[in-house]
C-alpha cells in the first residue's frame, strides 16, 4: 500500500509544484477509497489529468476525488483483459496503453470506456510475440514498443502493423 500512496502523493505534489509557489498537499488513497488493490504496479497521468493506477487487482482511474475501477469480465471481450497490470503508457497521441502479466496489451478507448486488445502469442500473426508484456515505451516517431518474454515488438502508428525485433528467450524488457 505504501508504494501506491507514495506514487500518488508524489504525482499530486509535482502537479501543484509546477505552478510555482503553490502549497503542497498530500492525500492518502487506499482500498478504502476504492483502489482495487493496495500494491501499485504502475502509474500514469493522462492529458485530461486523470491518474491511472495499475494494480495486481485491476486498473483504477482517479480524478482526485474518486476511483473508477476497471476489472476483467469473462463474458465481455472488451473489458480489462487481465487483473494484473504490468505497465501503463500514455502515448503522445493521448492513447492509454495497458500491459498485462499474461494477456498481452490493450488500448483504452475513452469514448466507449472499453479496451481493444492486441493479438498476442506465437500463433497470432501480426500481433505481439508473447502474452507476457513487461514494459512499453514510445519512440520519437510515435511508434509504441512492447518488451515481452519473447522479444520486443514495434507497433507502427500509421499502418497499425506490428514488427518483431527479436524472438527468443532472454530478451525480456526494453
Amino acid at each position: 500500500m505504501s508504494r501506491a500512496l507514495t506514487v500518488v502523493a508524489l504525482l499530486l505534489a509535482s502537479a501543484t509544484g509546477a505552478r510555482g509557489q503553490a502549497e503542497l498537499r498530500f492525500e492518502t488513497v487506499s482500498i478504502r477509497e476504492g483502489l482495487p488493490q493496495s500494491f501499485a504496479t504502475s502509474v500514469a497521468r493522462d492529458s485530461l489529468g486523470f491518474l491511472w493506477i495499475g494494480t495486481s487487482g485491476g486498473l483504477a482511474r482517479y480524478d482526485g476525488y474518486q476511483f473508477d475501477v476497471f476489472e476483467p469480465d469473462p463474458d465481455d471481450p472488451a473489458s480489462l483483459p487481465h487483473p494484473v497490470v504490468r505497465d501503463l503508457l500514455v502515448a503522445s497521441d493521448g492513447v492509454l496503453w495497458v500491459a498485462f502479466n499474461t494477456a498481452g496489451a490493450a488500448r483504452f478507448v475513452p469514448e466507449t470506456q472499453r479496451f481493444e486488445r492486441l493479438p498476442a502469442g506465437p500463433a497470432k500473426e501480426g500481433g505481439l510475440p508473447n502474452e507476457q508484456v513487461f514494459q512499453m515505451a514510445e519512440a520519437s516517431d510515435g511508434s509504441v514498443w512492447f518488451g515481452t518474454a519473447s522479444g520486443a515488438a514495434r507497433l507502427d502508428p500509421e499502418t497499425g502493423e506490428m514488427s518483431h525485433l527479436r524472438d527468443g528467450p532472454g530478451f525480456a524488457a526494453l
